[in-house]
């Protein structure tokens, strides 16, 4: 049996532990679809710890708007020549080449291909 002090010093390390982990700097960006002029663009907007932290998006360094809650606007035609079709994710990076990477979902569809309907057959049952 282990003795009560050992038990409790073993329980607080592992809480500290725990706690310290998720403490990690994390990345929080979202993206939707917004009008720019008279275009469409995909608009990313995040938070992040550090406000001079540089932004990247799918390898290519943006200029943001704001400190550590930032923006950028990317016009669709930029979004499109970065990506390949049907892509469902952008890969956001900050702090650099060396920074913490993640995958952003893009809005449904974005990405995909127009299709053409010659004739579209409804059947009643």
């Amino acid at each position: 049996m282990v003795p009560f002090p050992l038990r409790l010093g073993a329980l607080a390390a592992a809480i500290l532990t725990a706690t310290t982990a998720s403490a990690a700097p994390r990345i929080d960006a979202r993206s939707r679809l917004e009008h720019c002029g008279s275009a469409t663009c995909l608009m990313v907007t995040g938070h992040r710890a550090d406000a001079t932290a540089p932004v990247m998006l799918a390898g290519h360094p943006v200029t943001v708007l704001g400190g550590r809650k930032w923006r950028v606007s990317v016009p669709i035609e930029t979004v499109r020549a970065w990506f390949p079709t049907r892509a469902r994710v952008i890969a956001v990076r900050l702090g650099g080449v060396d920074g913490e990477e993640v995958a952003v979902p893009l809005p449904i569809g974005m990405l995909g291909s127009s299709i053409e309907l010659a004739s579209l057959e409804v059947r009643a049952r």
